[in-house]
């Protein structure tokens, strides 16, 4: 089920004027619910980015935190379980919907959405990612709620050959995707991980961004 994530109090001071706390939906795979190895365990630990935007924002910006982030779990089944009280996933984990999560959770003032690694890994055509992809913002469109698309961000799976530019093409896809859009009555919003990431890598090496096992994001990031 959604986790909920918060600032660390200690953050925010009685003399600072609290503003209106604002509420976000994080959704996507493994890659946003935090997942990674600490060398010897034998079951993952998780350390959601949620838990950083959260302390980045204070004390300027408070923010409640929604995040679902479902193991091993494509933007294919994400879409067609959109409105699901339930979804399964790997290492004993489950999640909601984004429509229902939406709907029972709410009001939300914005969702950010990253997924899509999982598809790839799988082999489905780029143009079926992007497409559900699209209907995983569309719900929140449905919902009245603004959506940020970030990208897939890179790692061993997709990190050279053919995997590597089906992950450009992707981000591509996606980007296209969004530019379109803001042409529209309802905006989306578009976040590039590589080059955050680009700038973990130059500040302390090329292991730095990335987990042990090579696939996700490290939580030093």
């Amino acid at each position: 089920m959604p986790e909920v994530l918060t600032g660390p109090r200690g953050l925010f001071h009685k003399s600072h004027k609290q503003s209106i706390v604002r509420k976000i939906l994080l959704y996507g795979s493994s890659n946003t619910a935090g997942f990674y190895w600490l060398e010897g365990a034998t079951q993952p630990q998780y350390y959601p980015y949620g838990l950083a935007l959260a302390r980045a924002l204070a004390p300027e910006i408070d923010i409640e935190i929604d995040m679902c982030g479902l193991n091993g779990t494509t933007a294919k089944t994400m879409a067609k379980k959109r409105d699901a009280k339930r979804i399964g996933c790997s290492y004993h984990r489950s999640g909601q919907g984004i429509s229902h999560i939406l709907a029972q959770r709410g009001p939300f003032d914005l969702v950010l959405i990253m997924d899509g690694t999982n598809d790839l890994v799988g082999g489905l055509p780029v143009e079926n990612v992007v497409k559900s992809l699209e209907t995983l913002h569309g719900a929140c469109r449905d919902a009245g709620v603004p959506s940020v698309a970030l990208s897939v961000p890179p790692n061993e799976a997709s990190g050279q050959g053919n995997k590597y530019a089906e992950r450009c093409k992707l981000n591509e896809g996606i980007c296209s995707w969004v530019d379109s859009g803001r042409r529209s009555e309802y905006a989306k919003r578009w976040g590039e991980l590589n080059d955050c990431i680009a700038k973990s890598v130059r500040r302390g090496g090329a292991d730095m961004f990335v987990d042990v096992d090579q696939c996700h994001i490290s939580m030093t990031l």
